[in-house]
């Protein structure tokens, strides 16, 4: 973990949250080896080489362990597209952020999962009410992210915001799917972001799009809202256990 990350914390929280990092990533690799369902708290536990009850301090079930394991790939993905528009600003840019998007996430096996909905690897945990919830949370911030990139220009508005919003998650969604349908004939990865990038541009945005210091201060404001978001969610993923793990005696 970054010192970035850690910054403001206490010494204790930042110990919470390394262990909670520790415990993620031995859910996330148990995970992708043998799927949600063929994973318990015990495995998980062996794999961080912590005790159960330590586990339980910080989530309370496997559901509400995972759904922040799926939050944190969700936040990873955002924080590299931060990364990408403090280099370039036309990564505001909606057709740019979706090609970005797309080719981070092809670096993302859970996230990709989680986005299309892969029933192999996360099972019932997508039918859950703990990943309804992150679902519902991530819509509303889309949906907010879309009424403020129409007012800055970066979005068409002759379609209503709702139907807007349906066509762009099924198109982005359609582009998902596919890839795991097509096979050998699977175009490389630039190609596939290409083809995104120029179906956005043209189905989606105006003709005329920002440049200059209206882009760079569209990108800024994104950066702030994005960063803003990331700490917040980091911090309800990493929030503070309810007591000392030491204490613990749940097994």
């Amino acid at each position: 973990m970054s010192n970035a990350t850690e910054a403001g914390l206490t010494p204790l929280e930042q110990t919470r949250r390394r262990r909670a990092v520790r415990i993620l990533d031995a859910a996330a690799d148990l995970l992708l080896r043998r799927g949600y369902q063929h994973v318990t708290i015990e495995d998980i536990a062996q794999q961080a080489e912590i005790g159960k009850g330590t586990i339980y301090l910080q989530w309370k079930t496997k559901e509400a362990l995972f759904a922040a394991l799926m939050q944190r790939e969700a936040v990873a993905m955002w924080r590299a597209l931060l990364q990408r528009t403090r280099a370039r600003p036309e990564e505001v840019l909606f057709h740019r952020t979706l090609r970005s998007m797309l080719e981070i996430q092809a670096g993302a096996p859970i996230a990709r999962a989680m986005f299309t909905e892969d029933r192999d690897l996360l099972g019932k945990l997508l039918r859950s009410g703990a990943t309804a919830q992150l679902r519902a949370q991530q819509q509303d911030f889309q949906r907010q992210m879309l009424i403020w990139m129409r007012e800055q220009g970066l979005l068409r508005t002759d379609l209503d915001l709702d139907a807007q919003g349906h066509a762009i998650r099924a198109t982005v969604k359609g582009f998902l799917l596919a890839e795991s349908q097509l096979g050998a004939f699977k175009p490389p990865l630039h190609v596939r972001a290409d083809a995104l990038a120029y179906t956005i541009r043209r189905a989606f945005e105006p003709d005329e799009l920002p440049t200059g210091a209206a882009l760079a201060a569209s990108a800024a404001r994104m950066i702030e809202i994005m960063e803003r978001l990331c700490v917040a969610f980091e911090r309800a993923i990493y929030g503070p256990a309810d007591g000392d793990a030491a204490s613990s005696g749940r097994g």
